[in-house]
């Protein structure tokens, strides 16, 4: 999740997305049996692009 976000806000310096992007990585890991697939992790961020923070 801190890579997600640090990530997120390295790359666009909002810390709204930086936290979406966290928290699919977070949950993309959390769900698999290894590391976490960036496919995954970007499904995940679209579902969460749908909620307003």
């Amino acid at each position: 999740m801190l890579a997600g976000f640090l990530a997120g806000y390295i790359e666009n310096g909002d810390f709204k997305t930086a936290l979406k992007l966290g928290t699919a990585c977070g949950n993309a890991t959390a769900y698999s049996n290894s590391l976490c697939e960036k496919n995954e992790v970007e499904r995940l961020y679209e579902e969460l692009e749908k909620f307003s923070f």
